[in-house]
């Protein structure tokens, strides 16, 4: 009898199971999608070939080893994460996207009308101005992120969807060196951002995944979780046009209240917006 790909996936999933004490569902998953990554395979094709003859894969032992002994994500082997509708390259200056993170893009293009350009503060990877622009091919944006080596990353994801010509890269702390850069002052229709939301005091208390491949300067969001937001938040209503609109990322289980509260001090019309497990994800502000 031959093996299979599901096969394959079962016995991942056992070893996932014996060695990061997840329930077999979990694992099997793990399992699915480290085979995904290592042949290829979006999920209508893995429905098509689960059970087909499994071959050899010499990455796919090298990376499920490193996820086990070295607690090393998929992401960060492959250097490259599925975010919306693309691939995006990553590097260790990049924050390794969430899932939840697709929930800016969805709010931005529910209100794509009247759209010119978008700013996205702490870019990363680019992939959120990055999936905008490709969704609204009339917008240009800018991404600011402090850390040069994340945008190279950003540069390279532009280059890789033909995006380059319609966004501007700028290395800064938040809206600091706009200026400098030749923007002026409320000439932005969309600022958004997910931004570092984790209490400094929460650092230790983050799976070994999180604290030994992400970027910590991406997720340390300071003493109360929320020191960007404090500068983001009045700056986006200097740097947003009329009717301009701010989406930010926040905290799921804390400081929610406190930061509607900052958002009214500035903003008319504050929401916050539910992700798809409905926890509060969102904040979308305007004048």
């Amino acid at each position: 009898m031959s093996y299979s790909f599901y096969d394959k996936a079962l016995q991942l999933g056992k070893c996932f199971v014996h060695h990061k004490q997840v329930p077999f569902d979990v694992g099997y998953r793990w399992g699915r999608t480290f085979l995904q990554e290592a042949f290829g395979l979006s999920s209508h094709q893995w429905t098509l070939t689960m059970f087909e003859r499994y071959w050899h894969h010499e990455d796919l032992e090298c990376w499920v080893e490193a996820f086990i002994v070295e607690h090393k994500p998929l992401s960060r082997s492959t250097q490259r994460r599925f975010f919306w509708n693309q691939y995006f390259t990553l590097n260790e200056a990049t924050l390794d996207p969430r899932p939840e993170t697709e929930g800016l893009v969805q709010l931005v293009l529910n209100e794509a009308s009247g759209i010119h350009n978008i700013l996205d503060l702490g870019t990363g990877s680019g992939c959120i101005v990055l999936s905008l622009l490709e969704a609204l091919p009339w917008v240009q944006g800018v991404g600011v992120d402090i850390q040069e080596k994340a945008l190279e990353a950003a540069q390279k994801n532009a280059l890789i969807l033909a995006l380059d010509q319609r966004v501007q890269w700028i290395s800064g702390n938040w809206y600091e060196n706009l200026e400098q850069h030749g923007f002026k002052k409320n000439s932005f229709d969309v600022i958004i951002s997910n931004p570092p939301y984790i209490a400094s005091s929460q650092w230790s208390k983050l799976p070994l995944e999180v604290q030994r491949w992400d970027p910590k300067i991406a997720l340390d969001g300071g003493e109360e979780g929320i020191t960007p937001y404090k500068v983001i938040i009045p700056g986006a209503k200097e740097w947003l046009s009329a009717k301009g609109l701010l989406v930010l990322e926040i905290p799921a289980y804390s400081c929610t209240e406190l930061l509607i509260f900052l958002g009214k001090k500035h903003f008319s019309k504050v929401s916050l917006v539910l992700d798809h497990f409905d926890r509060k994800r969102y904040l979308r502000m305007r004048s």
